[in-house]
């Protein structure tokens, strides 16, 4: 099916500008674009990376392919991709964050695991017991980059592009960052939390609308 990508945040969608290649061969600029009628720029499909077959319901705990299925590129493949800040200087570099960018793939390329991301509840608490599950229409969820463990985020920050000024799209974990009754815990060498990690905050939170 296709959908489109939209922060919790700031209700933009992930959305690719053609007419922004980066240094990369075959990578061009993503941003948050203004929710609206859908268009070929927003509108993602989801892909098996392990090898599912096609029309297999969305799952939590598996691991993804996000394609911009409506581009016509004359048979090559556009995935949503992130890479390591260190590896090069892509699009997310206002952002200061691990880059997101549309990757272009040629007809046969194999997928590259930079382009693989996995699907996990928004609750922290079920993540275990949810696995394999559907994920219900509507409900908001966390894409984990599994290469780097980063989560896609969606910030308030807007950048130019070719349509405008857009909000930007990264890969890195939000957490909250207060320390209200934690210090004397923390001294103690306990806990501060029932959980392992800490939950994510609304950046890192999509939203899959059907186009």
């Amino acid at each position: 099916d296709t959908v489109q990508l939209k922060s919790e945040l700031n209700g933009s969608t992930v959305a690719v500008s053609l007419g922004q290649p980066l240094p990369e061969e075959n990578s061009f600029m993503v941003f948050g674009a203004n929710a609206g009628r859908p268009v070929a720029r927003s509108a993602v499909s989801f892909t098996s990376f392990d090898g599912a077959a096609d029309g297999s319901p969305l799952t939590y705990g598996a691991k993804l392919v996000v394609n911009f299925s409506a581009l016509e590129l004359g048979g090559a493949k556009a995935v949503l991709a992130s890479c390591p800040s260190s590896r090069t200087v892509l699009s997310t570099q206002l952002v200061n964050k691990q880059d997101v960018y549309m990757l272009r793939l040629d007809e046969g390329q194999k997928i590259p695991y930079d382009a693989a991301w996995e699907l996990q509840s928004q609750d922290n608490d079920q993540r275990v017991c949810s696995q394999g599950d559907p994920v219900p229409v509507g409900a908001a969820f966390v894409l984990i980059h599994c290469a780097t463990g980063k989560r896609l985020a969606g910030v308030m920050l807007t950048m130019p592009s070719a349509f405008g000024m857009e909000h930007g799209v990264c890969a890195h974990t939000y957490v909250p960052m207060g320390k209200v009754n934690k210090l004397l815990r923390e001294k103690n060498g306990r806990p501060t939390s029932q959980h392992i990690c800490r939950a994510e905050t609304t950046e890192n939170y999509w939203t899959a609308e059907y186009a």
